[in-house]
């Protein structure tokens, strides 16, 4: 009797009896020629038998987005939607009487309130001026914001007849510069009487170049639009000159970059005093996806010491590039919540540190918090933890709406002080009581440092929503040599499914 063994982690050893015995007993060869073909056998029925990952590889994700985004690539988006960011500036110089100039702000804000309907509510920001520009609303999307300023500046006391448009331009210049880029134009919007003054000691000349000079530097720049709404003066301005030349020289239209959209020019007609003026804005149609759909979502980031430094660079940035696509999270003063996406930011290694509650920040605070966060990593992986803080956190909210957990990981939880991996039992009993609650648990499946890659089999199988050849998207597949730099292909992947307000069919299981 002879006992034939494979080799490997998992050796397989079988009994070789009766004429495979005698074989071996009577011919060399025969032993070869038996042994190989037990050996073959036995590997296939081995190989056979692995498990096969259901999760979304990311060469399915490559195939499907291209194997590489530019940064001017971005998710599919609602139709009428834009990602153009507008500055609006209103010159308040006291140069008309006060029933004129009441009448000249409250047409203006009209106007404001047209465009921003136009341009399907993109950020903005408002500058006021006269001797000084003052940003008396810095960006938002919430356009009550309009009138909410406006009746602060329709109020204050009118002080000085002079209007030094360049600092105004400079203001929005500054705005934007400080802004998070997101690769398109940007538009600075200005209602003025076209006559730049200082005061009564100042060249008259000297200042109207400041503002020349200050447009040709924008046009030269190429990056933003000016568009000008006139206020022509009256008979009582105390003014007399024309403002022809700077509404001459004022006016142009960048050309937007490199992008999968299709700018067109919208007019906005009906503008100004007198309502006789048009002026033309881009407006960036999607590709007719839906819109997203009212969702809170719970983003829960580990820092373990098994992922490298760079590393969670790129893992931050993945988190702050999925904000700067989304152009319906909800601000903390909206009213109106139901539509759109409450965001909560969780990080972990040994312990689990809440950046940001459910709802409790908008937009351009979340990537504020976002820069501000270490990347220095920490002992041990609390997973089970962060989602029971996760599940927390979705139960603060009173909406109702789809409920998304989405926990980007390398591997396995490792619980602090134990010398072990853990079986990950409580991990799975953590994904388990999110998934009774209602939620949706997605996974991303990172890259392990160590090359260690049983998370799927070992938690991410059991934790994951169904159907998981969706909700799971494994990285660790040796094959295809997934990276952190493949963050941005995931980043689309999720802009997808969590805007869904309608089960999304599985199209991914390998």
């Amino acid at each position: 009797m002879y006992r034939i063994c494979t080799f490997g982690a998992n050796p397989v050893c079988i009994q070789a009896s009766g004429f495979i015995q005698d074989s071996l007993l009577h011919s060399e060869q025969q032993l070869h020629l038996s042994t190989m073909s037990i050996l073959i056998i036995t590997t296939l029925v081995m190989l056979c038998s692995l498990p096969m990952s259901e999760a979304v590889g990311i060469q399915s994700l490559r195939d499907r987005y291209g194997v590489r985004l530019s940064p001017q690539t971005y998710p599919p988006r609602c139709k009428n939607e834009t990602f153009d960011d507008y500055c609006f500036i209103v010159q308040t110089s006291c140069r008309e009487t006060e029933e004129r100039r009441a009448e000249v702000l409250k047409s203006v804000k009209d106007d404001i309130l047209t465009i921003l309907d136009k341009a399907a509510n993109p950020s903005f920001s408002l500058v006021t001026y006269s001797k000084d520009a003052k940003v008396i609303l810095p960006w938002s999307s919430e356009v009550e914001k309009i009138k909410e300023v406006w009746g602060e500046t329709k109020n204050e006391e009118c002080t000085d007849c002079q209007a030094l448009t360049y600092k105004a331009l400079d203001a929005c210049r500054k705005l934007f510069k400080n802004k998070d880029k997101n690769g398109f134009s940007d538009h600075i919007i200005i209602f003025t009487d076209g006559i730049t003054r200082g005061d009564f000691y100042t060249d008259i000349n000297e200042v109207k170049t400041k503002t020349m000079n200050a447009a040709l530097e924008i046009q030269r720049e190429g990056s933003i639009n000016i568009q000008v709404v006139r206020i022509p003066p009256t008979k009582s301005n105390i003014i007399d000159a024309s403002g022809v030349d700077e509404w001459s020289i004022l006016p142009r239209i960048a050309h937007v970059g490199q992008h999968d959209y299709h700018p067109e020019l919208i007019p906005c007609s009906n503008l100004g005093v007198n309502k006789d003026q048009t002026i033309n804005i881009h407006l960036l149609y999607g590709t007719g996806q839906p819109c997203c759909a009212a969702a809170d979502v719970v983003f829960i980031l580990d820092k373990s010491n098994s992922i490298k430094t760079k590393d969670i660079v790129l893992l931050l940035d993945f988190f702050k590039n999925y904000l700067n696509v989304q152009k319906t999270i909800l601000e903390p003063a909206m009213l109106n919540r139901t539509e759109g996406l409450q965001i909560a930011l969780l990080t972990y290694g040994g312990k689990v540190t809440i950046h940001s509650k459910l709802g409790q920040h908008g937009k351009t605070d979340l990537i504020k918090i976002v820069k501000k966060i270490s990347t220095r990593t920490t002992k041990f992986t609390s997973t089970h933890i962060a989602l029971e803080k996760a599940l927390e956190q979705l139960k603060t909210s009173k909406r109702e709406c789809k409920k998304t957990v989405v926990i980007a990981t390398d591997g396995r939880t490792w619980k602090p002080k134990q010398r072990a991996v853990d079986s990950g039992e409580d991990t799975i009993k953590a994904a388990k009581k999110l998934k009774d609650y209602g939620a949706e648990l997605r996974i991303v499946g990172l890259p392990n440092n160590n090359n260690i890659i049983d998370g799927y089999e070992r938690e991410w199988k059991h934790m994951a929503s169904e159907p998981i050849g969706c909700t799971i998207v494994d990285m660790q597949r040796p094959s295809e040599n997934g990276s952190f730099e493949d963050l941005d292909l995931v980043n689309l992947y999720l802009t997808e499914q969590i805007c869904s307000d309608k089960p999304t069919p599985c199209e991914y299981n390998e």
